[in-house]
This record gives structure tokens, C-alpha cells and sequence, in this order.
């Protein structure tokens, strides 16, 4: 078993908290794994096959988001002024 570590904000790291840690990622390279299998299938066996689109966050989760990290940005400024 191989550990994959980052360096996370604190704003990335709550997002990270409410995607549920590391299960999503799990789940989400096994479902690629098998995306790229079909899709290799498909070319074995002579079938065009399109990979799925990435699922796009709504413009308003975007400014959401980004809101999100500017506040907690704003509030460790704040704290290293203090």
C-alpha cells in the first residue's frame, strides 16, 4: 500500500473533511481505473467509445467556494496581524 500526502489549507482541508477524507478519492480513482479499462476494451474490440464528462461545479458552488477561501484567508491574516 502506497500513502499519498499534500500540504492543505485550512479551507482545503475542511472541503476535504466534508468530501469525506480519503474515501471519495478511493472511490474516484477505482471509477477511472474502470474507465480507462472499458475504454481500452472498446479500442481492443474496434467500438468508438467516449470518456465520461467531468462533473462540473454550478457557477454558483464556484463562488461559493471561492468565497469560502477568501474568508478564511481574510481570518488568518487577522490572526498573524493580532
Amino acid at each position: 500500500m502506497i500513502n499519498v500526502g499534500v500540504k492543505l489549507t485550512l479551507s482545503q482541508q475542511a472541503k476535504w473533511r466534508e468530501l469525506g477524507g480519503a474515501k471519495w478519492l478511493r472511490e474516484y480513482l477505482c471509477q477511472k481505473i474502470e474507465d480507462d479499462r472499458t475504454m481500452e476494451m472498446g479500442r481492443v474490440l474496434g467500438v468508438k467509445m467516449t470518456p465520461k464528462p467531468i462533473p462540473q461545479k454550478s457557477n454558483k458552488e464556484l463562488i461559493a467556494s471561492v468565497e469560502k477561501i477568501l474568508d478564511d484567508a481574510k481570518a488568518q491574516i487577522k490572526k498573524a496581524v493580532a
